[in-house]
């Protein structure tokens, strides 16, 4: 059955899947499932990338940097597909902004956006049992609510209040497989 599920994956309509949420929302948790699983594909977290510029520029500019990191995995991505690896999965908080500005980096590509969400309560205790990472809870609301408001085209909501990161993941593997 587990070999089955990672043939069906390869035969995903989408090529690149964007898992992004709000802090506090399970993304690089759904990431290393996949990577432990017999998943087949890639799986990238922007914040990795960006992880690897270790420079005062970056402090500075992080902006610019985060930029920079997208041009990065667009050329990686673009990469793998040539070797047709896939699908891709991306995980990252991904406001707005840096959203549209990746998916003009996925010209002519089959692409999925996945938008996790919670409500406040959930988001203020998951925020407060972080022990690294980003803990701004303000920050975090406001992303929070762009993740339930955000409108792209290929685009599915997924509220993860009452949901585990497992059951979490199986919707999204349900909206990328079964949603085409």
């Amino acid at each position: 059955m587990e070999q089955t599920q990672a043939i069906i994956y390869s035969m995903s309509k989408y090529k690149v899947i964007i898992v992004r949420g709000a802090p506090g929302m399970g993304k690089s948790t759904i990431g290393e499932l996949l990577r432990v699983s017999d998943f087949a594909g890639a799986v990238m977290d922007i914040d990795e990338f960006r992880a690897m510029v270790n420079c005062e520029e970056f402090k500075i500019h992080q902006n610019e940097y985060y930029y920079k990191a997208i041009d990065v995995i667009s050329s990686l991505i673009r990469e793998y597909l040539k070797k047709e690896i896939f699908p891709i999965f991306i995980t990252d908080v991904m406001s707005n902004t840096f959203l549209s500005y990746f998916l003009l980096k996925l010209e002519n590509i089959d692409y999925l956006v996945i938008n996790l969400y919670s409500d406040f309560e959930k988001l203020k205790r998951r925020m407060s049992n972080r022990n690294h990472g980003f803990i701004d809870l303000e920050i975090a609301e406001k992303l929070n609510t762009q993740m339930k408001s955000a409108s792209s085209f290929n685009s599915v909501y997924i509220d993860t209040s009452q949901l585990t990161p497992k059951e979490t993941l199986n919707l999204i593997k349900k909206h990328s497989i079964d949603d085409k």
